[in-house]
């Protein structure tokens, strides 16, 4: 302040205009102990040099909201002084916006995520959830995600129970939004959802808890069951008298049990709730993409390579079934459901597992050999590996307790046995169409979705459309190369490495 002002102020002599000179005094003194003024000047001069037109938009674009504030010059900077009643200039700060002053702003973290249940294509309940995050000190409502909820093994093809199914369906969601709604949102409090390695971690540590706990009660229910018998004596059996009659050929066959089928992988017991940590994971993974102000696929695509993000990226090649058979098709063709091939009656099981690979060994080096309802679960995929591998695929689902991170190793693991990894759909999908952004960044080489029919299907491929043009239009859209098939042989192990090298179709 000058010395004319410090005289009006001493002449004035009353008791407000003294209150509001000390206060200025100490709003310069915390400002300047802040660095304020200095990060304020290096705005004012930037934008003095530049010259906008819209003087106060690139205000906007640069500074927090601050209330209605006096500035007042002092030391040849700019101090901000807390008082409406002396409104000699007002400007309107953008909080979102405030790109300079952010980035000395705490990160958003999370402050609670919202478990809500919806219904999935097939009318049947599954989960939806919201993240809010906490933003300059506000809370902000960040991304929703949502996911189907399969109560029965998604890679393994059975028919729906109906109402067992659909109660089965709601008690898992029950779990789901109890978890999310009390020990998940108390456990991703505070996070930052770029940690997706952290968070996933989080979440697979507290599933298998409750996997653990669940078992244990079992067990302890088991042995509170047993009923505890007393011991009789043995009672003793005299030796008959007379004619002993031999049992015929046919009687004797009879008392030998049946041996039973099992199927080649059976279906998987799913937990219960299950689908809680997959929807939280990608619920998180949208969140962080959504801080960053970028897509989901380059945020995943961030997280799956290690070194710098490609500058091209490719597009997933659809899968679309031209001749689909069974109760769906008109006419004729729901005689037909599938086209099988039936060995030999001369052939054992043996002799069966060794034409199968032949049968590989002569059709991979022209065609894929995909695996859909074969195909493992992701969680039996990174516990028990791949192992012997007889196909050039396989497609897998998103659903249940699989996390962002599970998706990107089970990705490597295919990549590095020179397997395609093939993100396909439930068939208790929603409208979410996150699957699509997965398969770009993770660099799928195909995508299943099934025919441009119903909606949750048009929701991936028009996410696919919008990928693909705004990759076009970045010059990030890279050409799909031609089909390398992987040969599979019939013993691996006999095989030169250099000789296993995938084939070209000429």
């Amino acid at each position: 302040m000058s010395m004319s002002e410090d005289r009006v102020v001493e002449g004035c002599g009353s008791a407000e205009a003294r209150e509001f000179h000390h206060l200025k005094q100490r709003a310069a003194e915390y400002y300047r102990s802040n660095a304020v003024p200095q990060r304020m000047q290096q705005v004012l001069n930037t934008m003095f040099y530049e010259k906008p037109d819209d003087v106060y938009g690139h205000l906007v674009s640069s500074l927090p909201i601050l209330g209605h504030s006096n500035i007042l010059k002092q030391e040849n900077a700019f101090v901000i002084c807390w008082d409406c009643r002396y409104n000699t200039e007002f400007i309107d700060y953008n909080l979102q916006q405030a790109n300079y002053f952010g980035s000395f702003a705490n990160p958003a973290a999370v402050s609670r995520i919202i478990g809500r249940e919806i219904l999935d294509i097939n009318s049947q309940s599954t989960v939806e959830v919201e993240v809010l995050c906490t933003i300059k000190n506000f809370e902000k409502s960040v991304c929703f995600a949502a996911m189907s909820n399969c109560c029965s093994d998604p890679n393994y093809t059975t028919q729906g129970t109906g109402a067992n199914d659909n109660e089965q369906k709601n008690q898992s969601v029950k779990f789901a939004l109890e978890w999310i709604n009390g020990p998940l949102n108390s456990m991703l409090k505070g996070l930052l959802p770029e940690n997706q390695t952290h968070v996933d971690r989080l979440l697979s540590d507290y599933f298998r808890r409750k996997v653990e706990e669940d078992e244990e009660q079992r067990n302890k229910d088991d042995e509170e069951e047993k009923p505890t018998e007393p011991e009789l004596p043995s009672p003793i059996v005299s030796a008959p008298v007379g004619d002993k009659k031999k049992k015929s050929p046919k009687d004797k066959r009879s008392n030998v049990p049946e041996k039973t089928i099992n199927p080649r992988y059976p279906p998987e017991a799913l937990f219960p709730g299950s689908v809680a940590i997959g929807v939280v994971s990608l619920a998180m993974a949208k969140a962080a993409a959504r801080l960053q102000k970028t897509h989901l696929y380059l945020y995943i695509a961030s997280l799956n390579q290690a070194e710098e993000s490609p500058k091209e990226m490719r597009m997933p090649l659809p899968l679309i079934s031209l001749l689909d058979c069974g109760k769906s098709s008109g006419g004729k063709l729901r005689l037909l459901k599938e086209v099988i091939a039936v060995p030999q009656p001369s052939l054992g099981y043996k002799k069966d597992v060794e034409q199968w690979n032949k049968l590989c060994s002569l059709l991979s080096p022209r065609c894929y050999i995909l695996a859909d309802a074969a195909s493992r679960s992701i969680d039996k995929l990174l516990t028990d590996g791949l192992g012997a591998n007889q196909c050039s695929g396989l497609v897998l689902k998103h659903a249940n307790q699989t996390t962002i991170s599970n998706l990107i190793h089970v990705a490597k693991l295919l990549e590095d046995n020179d397997c395609r990894f093939i993100p396909g759909l439930t068939e208790e999908d929603t409208t979410d169409n996150s699957l699509a952004d997965i398969a770009v960044g993770l660099g799928a080489r195909f995508i299943k979705l099934g025919g441009l029919c119903h909606g949750e299907r048009v929701a991936k491929y028009n996410r696919l459309l919008a990928i693909e043009e705004e990759l076009a239009q970045r010059g990030a859209l890279g050409q799909s190369p031609q089909h390398q098939f992987p040969v599979i042989r019939e013993e691996e192990k006999d095989l030169d490495p250099e000789k296993t090298q995938s084939k070209q179709l000429s």
